[in-house]
């Protein structure tokens, strides 16, 4: 497929379904970057906003990002110096900044890789696909602002990385590291990028994509174990200058990018429009502070897998059935196994690695919302499509309490573990307190992720509340708030119990949360029967209902 001309007969992905170029033989056609002038000129006439309201925005922007850097830079020290300069703990194992500094990278890396892979990241969303992909501009040119865009973005997420991590470590050696951030973000998005040109088919691709984005979500797990190892282990570190690894990040970034220029425009158009619907579905979401529908975008597979039958041994019942499918659906989430594998080592390397309690407790927490998190993908898939609570006929409290019962039992576990060994590592020794609090504690991480899954999102049809950031719903923050800040107040007890011992009080504390917890995620607001509308079905039907009550009757 030649990229000058995509309308080519030979190129039949590039015209499925979008209409044929209108352009007449022979007469003279706009280069891709001569189209985008065209498009921003277009764009600009219906916009209706000055030039100059750039400026606000950008001192918006800006603003922001310089308290987002501050907030990360204090957290980076408080979190090096109390790995590195605490004596207080029992082990006292310090991680060396060489081997921290390899093992944060690793931790990026992975995500990083896993989102450009499923984002794109070159993509044409659905008018790009209407108006640009048939008509005979050159292609090269058309992608290759959008290529650079996105080679920028690594770069300047790369050299943030590296300058906190610089922080952690020495300072002299802070600006080979941002040098080494630079290049190996670069160096990624091109990577990406070519992938992209594969002449592979479409499924083929799309399989390899998948593979590479489970390969990243893994990543983090890795980095943690390896913390893990390197802490218990304590072996000498590599003296290495980062000079070393900078230098060929550098040559691998131009090459990357040289690779890029010349390449850009042999990407399919299936590929680019099957990305571009991917980031018009999270542009969507985060536009909506849609979180659920953001995640949904940003970890789903974008094609059906297929898998081998199981014989749901387990299924016995409605109760038991839907308990095996949230079963299933976590087993066959290789992301989700990775996120409570990585919350389960991670307070366990951190104590580990000699730090406080206190730092431990906080890294409790992560762990804690990570876990919940992953236990309500079950909860999430039905409230997103409800085919299966439909099917066995479950009221909606029944289904709700089948759905916290699997992740109590699975949190039940990983409370038991993680708590066990902070416990030696802290305290000394596991008692029966430490295995009451670690069961109190499951029952209110199982009611969190529940409670979280089935939020409502945020209502755009209310009165919006303008802030200086702009205009958002009343209800925003409540949904936000039900994330984070609910596990927190769920392992505060258990974090608690690190720095001051497992008291009584503690235990009572948090059953009493717990139980609150489970109580709430097992309330149903306005129960139907199954079969029933419900969600935005319903109100419409409500509304409608009402407006036709206020009709006068006909004669």
């Amino acid at each position: 497929m030649s990229p000058d001309a995509p309308d080519s007969p030979d190129a039949p992905d590039d015209l499925a379904g979008v209409a044929p170029s209108t352009h007449p033989v022979g007469s003279d056609v706009p280069s891709g970057a001569g189209l985008r002038a065209l498009t921003r000129r277009a764009r600009k006439g219906h916009g209706g906003a000055p030039w100059y309201k750039i400026f606000g925005d950008l001192y918006t922007y800006v603003f922001t990002a310089a308290i987002a850097i501050v907030v990360a830079v204090q957290g980076a020290r408080l979190l090096g110096g109390g790995i590195n300069t605490d004596a207080t703990s029992q082990h006292a194992a310090l991680v060396d900044p060489v081997w921290l500094v390899l093992v944060a990278a690793l931790a990026v890396v992975g995500p990083t890789l896993a989102l450009l892979v499923r984002l794109g990241p070159v993509a044409v969303g659905s008018a790009g696909a209407l108006w640009w992909l048939p008509t005979p501009a050159d292609r090269a040119s058309l992608l290759r602002p959008t290529a650079l865009g996105w080679l920028g973005l690594g770069a300047g997420v790369g050299g943030l990385v590296g300058v906190l991590i610089g922080l952690v470590g020495e300072p002299a050696e802070l600006p080979w590291l941002a040098l080494a951030g630079v290049g190996i973000g670069v160096a990624l998005v091109g990577a990406t990028i070519l992938a992209q040109t594969s002449n592979a088919s479409p499924v083929r691709q799309a399989r390899h994509s998948r593979l590479v984005a489970r390969f990243g979500d893994a990543l983090p797990a890795v980095a943690v174990l390896a913390w893990l190892g390197l802490a218990l282990t304590d072996p000498a570190a590599p003296a290495l200058h980062p000079a070393i690894v900078a230098i060929p990040a550098g040559v691998l970034a131009v090459v990357a990018l040289v690779g890029v220029l010349l390449r850009v425009g042999a990407i399919p158009g299936a590929v680019l429009r099957t990305r571009g619907a991917r980031i018009g579905e999270a542009t969507t979401a985060v536009l909506t502070m849609d979180l659920r529908a953001l995640g949904r975008a940003l970890t789903d597979a974008g094609a059906d897998v297929r898998r081998r039958s199981s014989s749901l041994v387990t299924a016995r019942g409605r109760m038991t059935a839907m308990m095996t499918a949230d079963a299933l659906l976590l087993a066959r989430s290789p992301g989700r196994i990775t996120n409570i594998l990585a919350a389960t080592v991670l307070p366990v390397a951190v104590a580990a690695a000699g730090a406080s309690p206190i730092v431990t407790a906080l890294t409790l927490v992560v762990g804690g919302s990570l876990t919940a998190t992953a236990l309500g993908a079950g909860a999430r898939a039905g409230e997103h499509a409800p085919a299966l609570d439909r099917v066995l006929g479950m009221s909606a409290r029944a289904t709700r309490g089948a759905r916290v019962l699997l992740a109590a039992i699975v949190a039940a576990v990983w409370a038991a573990v993680v708590l066990g060994v902070l416990a030696v590592l802290l305290a000394g020794g596991f008692g029966i307190s430490w295995l009451a609090l670690a069961l109190a504690v499951a029952p209110g991480l199982a009611g969190t992720g529940i409670i979280t899954a089935y939020r409502r999102t945020p209502d755009w049809s209310k009165p919006l509340v303008i802030t200086p950031q702009g205009a958002y719903p009343p209800d925003l923050f409540s949904a936000v708030a039900l994330g984070p800040a609910l596990a927190l107040v769920t392992v505060l007890p258990a974090a608690v119990a690190l720095v001051v011992g497992p008291a009584v009080v503690l235990v009572q504390i948090q059953v009493v949360l717990s139980a609150i917890l489970v109580l709430v995620a097992l309330h149903v607001r306005g129960v139907q029967k199954p079969g029933q509308p419900s969600g935005l079905m319903a109100r419409a039907q409500a509304q409608a209902e009402q407006q036709q009550a206020k009709q006068p009757p006909r004669r």
